[in-house]
């Protein structure tokens, strides 16, 4: 794995996120893993030029994630100082690492690599996860739930809001899906503005809102149905108006 990332750096490709899925033979059989690095920080937004801090808390969340997609309720798992298992490992920072417990189980380790390993390597700094892939998989798991894909086409439309600057972008998404109601998909936003034509102490926000309908293909009429609605909630709530 991090020859794969010193091999995409030296080719100018800073940002790498890379996963693999493999076989590993130990003195106790075999043994199928998933490991999972990233290198740099990746961008947080389309809209932004911020970066996550690639450090051990990102790999924790993103570690967390993937559990609660598995069904894995967190009282029945935890981290704990990878010193108090593997206190002779050198791949990570012995401060800045973690087992990955599930039921008392030790499943993986995650963390940050180790400074040393780095310059070895000769790649930036990299947050790394490994699971036992035969342990997890034999864990019990709630009942997961999903919502199958719709056979009807998505639809888009762009919305471009004026508001005060103290309204934060997550109001604005939450005000949008409460009234988006079943037919809305997704938000994402896209542009933050504050300038030129925008009054002073607001901010435009423009967002991408997706439609889709698991029984039909939406029509105008539908959609501006919906759209109206999720206008006039923002005008309501956020006092928000269209930018012009």
């Amino acid at each position: 794995m991090l020859q794969t990332i010193y091999y995409n750096q030296a080719r100018k490709t800073k940002n790498v996120a890379i996963f693999e899925l493999s076989n590993v033979y130990t003195k106790q059989g075999e043994k199928e893993k998933l490991a999972i690095a990233i290198s740099n920080g990746m961008n947080q937004t389309k809209w932004t030029s911020l970066q996550y801090p690639n450090d051990f808390y990102r790999i924790k969340g993103i570690v967390e994630g993937l559990l609660a997609l598995f069904g894995i309720e967190s009282s029945r798992f935890a981290f704990e100082p990878i010193t108090s298992i593997f206190p002779n490992q050198n791949l990570y920072h012995p401060g800045k690492a973690a087992v990955l417990k599930i039921n008392g189980q030790v499943m993986g380790t995650l963390g940050e690599i180790h400074p040393l390993t780095l310059q070895k390597e000769d790649i930036d700094a990299t947050i790394y996860f490994e699971l036992d892939l035969t342990k997890f998989f034999a864990l019990k798991t709630s009942k997961l739930k999903y919502s199958p894909v719709s056979k009807y086409p998505l639809v888009q439309r762009d919305i471009s809001l004026v508001v005060k600057e103290e309204i934060s972008a997550i109001q604005i998404v939450k005000t949008i899906k409460k009234a988006g109601g079943s037919l809305l998909k997704d938000v994402d936003i896209f542009d933050v503005y504050q300038g030129e034509h925008v009054q002073l102490g607001y901010k435009s926000i423009a967002l991408t809102i997706s439609f889709v309908d698991y029984t039909k293909t939406l029509q105008d009429a539908d959609i501006q149905t919906v759209f109206n609605k999720i206008y006039a909630a923002c005008q309501k709530e956020l006092q928000a108006e269209l930018r012009k």
